[in-house]
């Protein structure tokens, strides 16, 4: 989550939660959820998709361009299929698919649930969800911190082999 997500999530979204969660209105603590993850997710996409050129275009690695998917407009199921392509870690894998069932079941099939198992359900599942954006935003921080490693060796790698063929060319004269 950037900057400015980061701010609007801690002065407005998490005391909502903690609100709702107070009074009981675990429904509604799903919905706010879904938008946590999906910032979470897409910020988490679009780090990745950069890591991933920086370090393609630093290597001179040419791929044919391919149609941009526009990741703003993906359903939050889409968006963590897209994202299942580089997360690793099969318990993160797991928890998003197990919290998007949850979803689709409030959401979508509101009508046919048993209010107070489900409640419960949500309920219970509250804890994960914390622990499950405190997985991705490790995996954020991650992602940023090899990129910045990888930056600092490329530049490191380039001076040595530009030193060392300056070597060179000195000794030959």
């Amino acid at each position: 989550m950037d900057d400015n997500n980061w701010g609007i999530y801690i002065k407005n979204i998490e005391k909502r939660i903690q609100k709702l969660v107070k009074n009981n209105f675990y429904y509604e603590v799903i919905f706010l959820f879904s938008n946590i993850l999906e910032v979470e997710l897409r910020d988490l996409y679009f780090l990745h998709q950069e890591a991933c050129k920086t370090i393609l275009k630093k290597e001179k690695i040419i791929f044919k361009k391919t149609k941009k998917t526009r990741i703003d407009e993906l359903t939050l199921g889409k968006l963590i299929k897209k994202c299942d392509i580089f997360l690793k870690n099969k318990s993160i894998k797991t928890e998003l698919k197990d919290f998007n069932k949850l979803r689709i079941k409030v959401v979508h099939k509101l009508f046919k649930l048993d209010f107070k198992k489900t409640e419960k359900e949500i309920q219970a599942y509250i804890p994960k969800f914390y622990k499950l954006q405190e997985s991705l935003i490790d995996i954020s921080i991650s992602i940023r911190k090899n990129l910045a490693k990888y930056e600092e060796n490329k530049i490191f790698n380039d001076f040595l082999r530009e030193k060392h063929f300056k070597v060179k060319k000195n000794k030959n004269f």
